[in-house]
């Protein structure tokens, strides 16, 4: 389990759960021509198993891997395992991928480390993008902060040659720590694809395309990054997969940013009642001005993504 695990319910992360929805919603349209029975998820459901739930309901996903790297917590995980279609593996990452069966299935994979960035990341994305088929979905979080590194020499001594040339030591601080870590992990991608493109036919060869790079808070400064693995003939557009509707697809270098509003629910049903509408109509309701701005655009922005909090008695 991670460590927010221990300290974090999973399900009360606002930006977290806004990120799901997100994740499920494009990842809906991705597998809209893939059968239910080849559809599986490979992730980190710790004991709250949040993304599990959600992916299970919405995407009728009914193979399931949950990847816990702590043999002693291993009776309360699958305790608290909501569908028994979920199978937990115990161990590292490193260790739990090359175990897996790649040949019959369309993988959405979510690696949600948490910590912050480590060598094995990228040795899973080794693993990874070796076996994956065609259509799956890859996704990696971690922890962006680098600051912990004094010189790029030490960034060097742990990465080697992941580091790509021309790193400073001005990318480790908050303002470009997040563009550094992308570099890396599209640089190490792309090296992976390329490698077994070499052993396959041309109209058989893969490319990776970026539609997920997300930077958060719930505490921890967070990046997410992923896409989808296509083959490199297809005519790639976010029109014909109906992604275009989603103003967070980032198929570049920019990100974008999830900052959920801090609002209270008479003002969140006060926004509702003002939504769907253009930006300019929206913003032109007398009613919501009292709420700052950036908490009423972000509400815009969000809305259908933002979780919903009640008391319950029991």
């Amino acid at each position: 389990m991670s460590a927010s695990g221990n300290s974090i319910n999973y399900d009360l992360r606002t930006a977290k759960s806004v990120e799901r929805r997100m994740i499920s919603s494009v990842v809906k349209e991705l597998f809209s021509k893939v059968n239910h029975n080849k559809r599986r998820y490979i992730g980190m459901g710790s004991t709250y198993f949040t993304d599990f739930k959600l992916f299970h309901k919405e995407l009728h996903i009914k193979n399931m891997i949950s990847i816990e790297i702590e043999q002693r917590l291993q009776k309360r995980v699958e305790f608290n395992k909501p569908f028994s279609c979920i199978n937990v593996e115990i161990g590292k990452s490193t260790d739990v991928l090359p175990q897996l069966n790649w040949n019959k299935n369309v993988d959405l994979i979510w690696m949600d480390y948490d910590e912050k960035l480590n060598y094995d990341y990228f040795t899973d994305i080794e693993i990874i993008f070796t076996n994956m088929a065609k259509g799956g979905v890859y996704l990696m979080t971690c922890n962006k902060q680098l600051h912990r590194y004094q010189t790029v020499a030490d960034f060097e001594e742990e990465f080697g040659g992941l580091v790509p040339l021309g790193t400073h030591v001005t990318d480790f601080n908050g303002e470009n720590d997040f563009k550094l870590i992308r570099k890396m992990l599209l640089n190490k991608i792309n090296e992976v694809v390329q490698s077994r493109n070499y052993s396959l036919e041309e109209n058989e060869q893969l490319i990776f395309r970026q539609l997920f790079y997300f930077t958060y808070r719930d505490g921890a400064p967070m990046i997410s990054y992923g896409g989808y693995l296509d083959l490199k003939n297809n005519a790639f557009n976010l029109k014909d997969y109906t992604l275009d509707r989603f103003d967070f697809i980032s198929t570049e270098e920019i990100r974008y940013v999830i900052s959920p509003p801090v609002i209270t629910n008479r003002e969140i049903n006060l926004l509702n009642s003002c939504l769907p509408n253009s930006e300019k109509k929206y913003n032109s309701f007398g009613k919501i001005q009292f709420i700052p701005e950036s908490d009423r655009e972000s509400f815009r922005k969000l809305y259908k993504f933002l979780p919903t909090y009640m008391d319950v008695m029991y």
